[in-house]
């Protein structure tokens, strides 16, 4: 009798070894969360001196990332100047004559660094911004 039991009891455990390897294996090939999708980025409220402390910041909780739709959204504005723009938001961490590039996050798994661009028309005022992606860091 305890033979019969040896052996049901091996094969309890092949078959949940069984079911477990193949639990794992859909898991990772087909239900397993995109990398972005398990941080959930919560929105705040756009706070200067916040801004101001995230200028050297190269890791993905940059206090930037999660002012940046808020920033959009409620204080950039087109037509603003250049003089007003660097007020708002501090130097930048690189600049050219039309542009102004500010970093919101660095993600050392992609190699990716986040930046959001202001670009300026001949009059300085802006016409436009937007977020950029780049392989390498912008320096003056």
């Amino acid at each position: 009798m305890s033979n019969n039991i040896y052996k049901s009891i091996r094969i309890i455990t092949w078959v949940i070894g069984g079911l477990s390897l193949a639990v794992f294996y859909v898991w990772f090939e087909y239900l397993r969360p995109a990398p972005g999708q398990l941080v959930q980025q919560q929105t705040f409220a756009f706070n200067p001196l916040v801004w101001s402390k995230g200028a050297g910041d190269y890791s993905m909780a940059n206090p930037r990332q999660t002012m940046y739709l808020d920033l959009l959204q409620n204080h950039l504005q087109n037509g603003m100047s250049r003089t007003e723009t660097e007020r708002l938001l501090g130097q930048p961490e690189h600049f050219t004559a039309q542009e102004n590039y500010y970093l919101l996050s660095y993600d050392l798994n992609r190699s990716d660094y986040q930046y959001l661009v202001v670009r300026f028309d001949n009059t300085k005022n802006i016409i436009m911004y937007y977020r950029y992606e780049s392989a390498y860091a912008l320096t003056n």
